[in-house]
């Protein structure tokens, strides 16, 4: 009888566990984001809905229906729902954020997708109970599963760690290892002419903060599948016409088709440089700016997302 109680009360404890990592995976679409484009003293405040703690903005957060904003008086923002134009606030204000309508705009259809994708496909991985990823000590700056004609330049990861600590990249190619080196710093540079880096087919890439020549005391990894085939020869037909479009009339409109093509073939790494692109050829669009943070905070913890985007 007691073993049966106990049994019962382990599990309790598991579900309850379950359900509080699940938090961060069963949100809806954000309905909001916003800027700080302007702060002195003090800080930008957000209080999540049904929380009591205000959390402070450093520069973009995203906003949820009824999430409270508090602007302080010294400070300027630019918020824009799913829906409308981008509209200037300054402070002293409060706001309550409202569930908007079905009805979005193409940059809400934008962050939907990316949701959807990210969220209830299950390609998230960051706020995930699982024991070997989803830490916040070491994140290679990459969704889960990318797909790619070829592989990146660099691969880059974040960790609490000085620049001279030594990292151990292990790459294997559809199981088989072609690649276990050691590295110091937060990025690995590629030869992508290499023959190891250009075979159709999954790269999975593991790093790892050593703390023995067995066992790594944090780990991170993700897989790159390097397309081929039918599948890389459709894909290469859809954007020839794409960026035929761009080459005629370089337009907003034209890249961001580009971009959301991208975000539909799971090309993250295309994706992600495009949005780079848009922003440096569209300063005055906050919209780059914005796409690139919800791509960000998709699959990485507030904080890193911060972190990163500040350094594009």
């Amino acid at each position: 009888m007691e073993k049966n109680i106990s049994l019962r009360f382990l599990i309790l404890i598991v579900i309850l566990i379950l359900l509080n990592n699940a938090k961060g995976i069963t949100q809806e679409t954000p309905t909001a984001f916003l800027k700080v484009i302007k702060i002195k003293d003090q800080k930008v405040t957000v209080k999540r809905a049904g929380e009591t703690l205000w959390q402070e903005v450093n520069k973009y957060a995203q906003l949820f229906p009824n999430d409270s904003l508090k602007i302080p008086e010294d400070a300027v923002i630019i918020l824009g729902d799913t829906e409308s134009k981008w509209k200037e606030y300054k402070g002293h204000k409060v706001l309550v954020v409202k569930k908007k309508d079905e009805k979005k705009s193409a940059f809400g259809r934008f962050v939907e997708r990316l949701y959807i994708t990210f969220v209830k496909e299950k390609d998230r991985r960051r706020y995930t109970i699982d024991a070997v990823r989803g830490t916040d000590d070491l994140l290679i700056s990459l969704p889960d599963t990318v797909f790619a004609f070829t592989m990146p330049e660099m691969i880059h990861w974040m960790a609490n760690e000085p620049w001279w600590t030594e990292y151990r990249i292990n790459m294997t190619h559809n199981k088989k290892t072609v690649s276990d080196t050691i590295v110091f710093g937060n990025t690995l540079q590629l030869d992508q002419k290499a023959k190891q880096w250009t075979k159709p087919g999954y790269y999975q890439i593991k790093v790892m903060l050593p703390q023995s020549n067995y066992l790594a005391s944090k780990m991170d990894s993700c897989v790159i599948n390097i397309l081929h085939g039918d599948d890389a020869s459709n894909i290469r037909k859809k954007l020839a016409a794409l960026k035929t479009s761009i080459d005629k009339n370089d337009n907003y409109d034209n890249y961001f088709a580009l971009a959301n093509f991208y975000l539909s073939q799971k090309l993250y790494l295309d994706l992600e440089s495009t949005l780079i692109q848009m922003i440096k050829k569209f300063p005055d669009n906050l919209e780059p700016q914005l796409m690139l943070y919800a791509y960000y905070s998709s699959f990485l913890p507030p904080a890193r997302t911060e972190q990163l985007i500040m350094h594009r």
